[in-house]
Protein backbone atom coordinates (compact mmCIF):
# COMPACT_ATOMS: atom_id res chain seq x y z
CA UNK A 1 0.00 0.00 0.00
CA UNK A 2 1.34 3.41 -0.91
CA UNK A 3 0.41 6.24 1.44
CA UNK A 4 0.86 9.95 0.98
CA UNK A 5 0.28 12.61 3.64
CA UNK A 6 0.21 16.40 3.39
CA UNK A 7 0.33 18.97 6.18
CA UNK A 8 -2.57 21.34 6.70
CA UNK A 9 -0.69 24.31 5.22
CA UNK A 10 0.59 22.29 2.28
CA UNK A 11 4.19 22.59 3.37
CA UNK A 12 4.83 19.18 4.89
CA UNK A 13 4.76 16.01 2.87
CA UNK A 14 5.31 12.34 3.47
CA UNK A 15 5.05 9.26 1.29
CA UNK A 16 5.78 5.65 1.95
CA UNK A 17 5.35 2.09 0.74
CA UNK A 18 3.95 -0.46 3.16
CA UNK A 19 4.56 -4.12 2.48
CA UNK A 20 1.49 -6.42 2.73
CA UNK A 21 2.71 -7.88 6.02
CA UNK A 22 2.63 -4.37 7.54
CA UNK A 23 -0.84 -3.56 6.22
CA UNK A 24 -2.66 -4.71 9.36
CA UNK A 25 -0.52 -2.49 11.58
CA UNK A 26 -1.09 0.49 9.29
CA UNK A 27 -4.86 -0.05 9.20
CA UNK A 28 -4.94 -0.34 12.99
CA UNK A 29 -3.02 2.92 13.23
CA UNK A 30 -5.47 4.72 10.95
CA UNK A 31 -8.56 3.20 12.55
CA UNK A 32 -7.53 4.08 16.08
CA UNK A 33 -6.69 7.58 14.97
CA UNK A 34 -10.31 7.76 13.72
CA UNK A 35 -9.34 8.92 10.28
CA UNK A 36 -10.12 5.74 8.35
CA UNK A 37 -13.22 7.30 6.80
CA UNK A 38 -11.17 10.06 5.19
CA UNK A 39 -8.75 7.46 3.88
CA UNK A 40 -11.48 5.25 2.40
CA UNK A 41 -13.10 8.18 0.59
CA UNK A 42 -9.83 8.99 -1.17
CA UNK A 43 -8.87 5.40 -1.90
CA UNK A 44 -7.98 5.05 -5.60
CA UNK A 45 -5.96 2.44 -7.51
CA UNK A 46 -2.44 3.39 -8.54
CA UNK A 47 0.47 1.55 -10.13
CA UNK A 48 3.59 1.35 -8.01
CA UNK A 49 7.10 1.84 -9.27
CA UNK A 50 7.60 -1.91 -9.13
CA UNK A 51 6.90 -3.52 -12.53
CA UNK A 52 4.08 -6.05 -12.53
CA UNK A 53 2.69 -5.00 -9.15
CA UNK A 54 -0.33 -2.88 -8.30
CA UNK A 55 -0.81 -1.06 -5.02
CA UNK A 56 -3.71 1.07 -3.80
CA UNK A 57 -2.98 4.76 -3.31
CA UNK A 58 -4.20 6.68 -0.29
CA UNK A 59 -3.85 10.43 -0.56
CA UNK A 60 -5.77 12.76 1.73
CA UNK A 61 -5.00 16.14 3.21
CA UNK A 62 -8.00 15.57 5.44
CA UNK A 63 -6.08 12.82 7.18
CA UNK A 64 -4.05 15.36 9.07
CA UNK A 65 -6.95 17.79 9.32
CA UNK A 66 -8.88 15.19 11.35
CA UNK A 67 -9.15 15.92 15.04
CA UNK A 68 -7.78 13.12 17.18
CA UNK A 69 -10.08 12.79 20.15
CA UNK A 70 -9.39 9.11 20.68
CA UNK A 71 -7.63 8.42 24.00
CA UNK A 72 -6.44 5.11 22.56
CA UNK A 73 -4.75 6.64 19.52
CA UNK A 74 -1.76 4.56 18.49
CA UNK A 75 1.82 5.62 19.18
CA UNK A 76 4.41 3.99 16.94
CA UNK A 77 7.73 3.10 18.56
CA UNK A 78 10.96 2.80 16.58
CA UNK A 79 14.68 2.49 17.24
CA UNK A 80 16.82 4.25 14.62
CA UNK A 81 20.56 4.05 15.02
CA UNK A 82 20.30 3.44 18.76
CA UNK A 83 17.95 6.38 19.31
CA UNK A 84 14.41 5.52 20.43
CA UNK A 85 11.42 7.38 18.99
CA UNK A 86 7.72 7.48 19.77
CA UNK A 87 5.57 8.87 16.95
CA UNK A 88 2.00 10.09 17.38
CA UNK A 89 -0.53 10.05 14.48
CA UNK A 90 -0.15 13.71 13.42
CA UNK A 91 3.65 13.73 13.44
CA UNK A 92 5.73 13.31 10.29
CA UNK A 93 8.36 10.59 10.14
CA UNK A 94 10.39 9.04 7.33
CA UNK A 95 8.64 5.75 6.58
CA UNK A 96 11.74 3.74 5.61
CA UNK A 97 13.71 3.15 8.85
CA UNK A 98 16.70 1.61 7.06
CA UNK A 99 17.19 4.59 4.75
CA UNK A 100 16.29 6.98 7.57
CA UNK A 101 19.27 5.76 9.58
CA UNK A 102 21.56 6.16 6.56
CA UNK A 103 20.21 9.63 5.75
CA UNK A 104 20.46 11.01 9.27
CA UNK A 105 23.79 9.32 9.84
CA UNK A 106 25.08 11.18 6.78
CA UNK A 107 23.68 14.46 8.14
CA UNK A 108 25.51 13.79 11.40
CA UNK A 109 28.72 13.08 9.47
CA UNK A 110 28.41 16.33 7.48
CA UNK A 111 27.79 18.26 10.71
CA UNK A 112 31.28 17.22 11.82
CA UNK A 113 30.51 17.39 15.54
CA UNK A 114 33.22 16.94 18.15
CA UNK A 115 31.21 17.50 21.34
CA UNK A 116 31.36 21.22 22.07
CA UNK A 117 29.11 22.57 19.30
CA UNK A 118 25.80 24.43 19.39
CA UNK A 119 23.39 23.31 16.67
CA UNK A 120 20.04 24.52 15.29
CA UNK A 121 17.81 21.94 13.61
CA UNK A 122 15.14 23.63 11.51
CA UNK A 123 11.97 21.71 10.54
CA UNK A 124 12.92 19.14 13.16
CA UNK A 125 9.68 17.12 13.28
CA UNK A 126 9.72 14.69 16.20
CA UNK A 127 13.41 15.36 16.77
CA UNK A 128 14.84 12.64 14.56
CA UNK A 129 17.86 14.59 13.32
CA UNK A 130 17.99 16.70 16.50
CA UNK A 131 18.51 13.66 18.71
CA UNK A 132 21.03 12.14 16.30
CA UNK A 133 22.97 15.41 16.66
CA UNK A 134 22.44 15.58 20.43
CA UNK A 135 24.54 12.43 20.79
CA UNK A 136 27.63 14.43 19.84
CA UNK A 137 26.72 18.12 20.25
CA UNK A 138 26.87 20.31 23.33
CA UNK A 139 23.44 21.86 22.69
CA UNK A 140 20.74 21.36 20.05
CA UNK A 141 17.77 23.65 19.34
CA UNK A 142 14.92 22.24 17.23
CA UNK A 143 12.11 24.14 15.50
CA UNK A 144 8.91 22.62 14.11
CA UNK A 145 5.51 24.05 13.16
CA UNK A 146 3.39 21.07 14.28
CA UNK A 147 2.73 21.12 18.07
CA UNK A 148 2.15 17.36 18.28
CA UNK A 149 5.54 16.74 16.68
CA UNK A 150 7.24 18.99 19.23
CA UNK A 151 5.46 17.11 22.02
CA UNK A 152 6.93 13.92 20.55
CA UNK A 153 10.37 15.53 20.21
CA UNK A 154 10.44 16.57 23.87
CA UNK A 155 9.20 13.16 24.93
CA UNK A 156 11.79 11.42 22.75
CA UNK A 157 14.54 13.51 24.32
CA UNK A 158 13.39 12.32 27.77
CA UNK A 159 13.15 8.70 26.63
CA UNK A 160 16.77 8.81 25.45
CA UNK A 161 18.03 10.83 28.40
CA UNK A 162 19.12 13.83 26.32
CA UNK A 163 19.15 17.00 28.42
CA UNK A 164 20.95 19.05 25.78
CA UNK A 165 18.02 19.31 23.34
CA UNK A 166 15.47 22.15 23.42
CA UNK A 167 12.49 22.50 21.09
CA UNK A 168 10.36 25.41 19.86
CA UNK A 169 6.91 25.34 18.23
CA UNK A 170 6.45 27.61 15.23
CA UNK A 171 7.43 28.37 11.66
CA UNK A 172 11.16 28.32 11.02
CA UNK A 173 10.94 31.66 9.21
CA UNK A 174 9.36 33.21 12.32
CA UNK A 175 11.00 31.44 15.26
CA UNK A 176 14.62 31.79 14.14
CA UNK A 177 14.49 35.52 13.18
CA UNK A 178 12.53 36.44 16.33
CA UNK A 179 14.91 34.48 18.52
CA UNK A 180 17.94 36.05 16.85
CA UNK A 181 16.62 39.62 17.10
CA UNK A 182 15.66 39.17 20.75
CA UNK A 183 18.90 37.55 21.87
CA UNK A 184 21.12 39.90 19.82
CA UNK A 185 19.83 42.81 21.92
CA UNK A 186 21.05 41.12 25.09
CA UNK A 187 24.74 42.00 25.66
CA UNK A 188 25.07 39.10 28.08
CA UNK A 189 23.78 36.48 25.65
CA UNK A 190 26.23 33.62 25.01
CA UNK A 191 27.96 33.97 21.66
CA UNK A 192 27.27 30.35 20.70
CA UNK A 193 23.51 31.02 20.64
CA UNK A 194 23.86 33.87 18.14
CA UNK A 195 26.57 32.15 16.13
CA UNK A 196 25.92 28.41 16.22
CA UNK A 197 28.53 26.02 14.89
CA UNK A 198 26.05 24.13 12.71
CA UNK A 199 22.57 24.71 11.30
CA UNK A 200 20.70 21.74 9.87
CA UNK A 201 17.65 22.30 7.67
CA UNK A 202 15.25 19.60 6.47
CA UNK A 203 12.50 21.70 4.86
CA UNK A 204 9.44 20.61 2.85
CA UNK A 205 9.69 20.53 -0.94
CA UNK A 206 9.26 24.25 -1.39
CA UNK A 207 12.50 24.74 0.54
CA UNK A 208 13.42 27.30 3.19
CA UNK A 209 11.63 30.62 3.37
CA UNK A 210 13.80 33.61 2.45
CA UNK A 211 13.53 35.14 5.92
CA UNK A 212 14.90 31.96 7.47
CA UNK A 213 17.81 31.92 5.02
CA UNK A 214 18.57 35.58 5.70
CA UNK A 215 18.75 34.94 9.44
CA UNK A 216 21.01 31.94 8.91
CA UNK A 217 23.41 34.23 7.04
CA UNK A 218 23.26 36.80 9.85
CA UNK A 219 24.20 34.10 12.35
CA UNK A 220 27.42 33.47 10.40
CA UNK A 221 27.38 29.81 11.24
CA UNK A 222 30.42 27.76 10.28
CA UNK A 223 28.49 24.95 8.62
CA UNK A 224 25.00 24.46 7.11
CA UNK A 225 23.73 20.95 6.40
CA UNK A 226 20.80 20.94 3.97
CA UNK A 227 18.69 17.77 3.79
CA UNK A 228 16.62 17.96 0.61
CA UNK A 229 13.27 16.30 -0.12
CA UNK A 230 14.22 15.76 -3.77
Amino acid sequence: VMTEFHSVDGGGHGMGMYAPENLEAMVTFLEKARIAKAVKEDFVPSASNQPGKQYPMVTSERIVRAQLNAPDAVTVKLDIGGVKYQISPLSFFQVNPVQTEKLYGLALEYAGLKGDETVWDMYCGIGTISLFLAQKAKKVYGVEIIPQAIDDARNNAKINGFENAEFFVGKAEEVLPEFYEKVSKNPDAPKEILTPDVIVVDPPRKGCEEKCLETMLKMKTERIVYVSCD
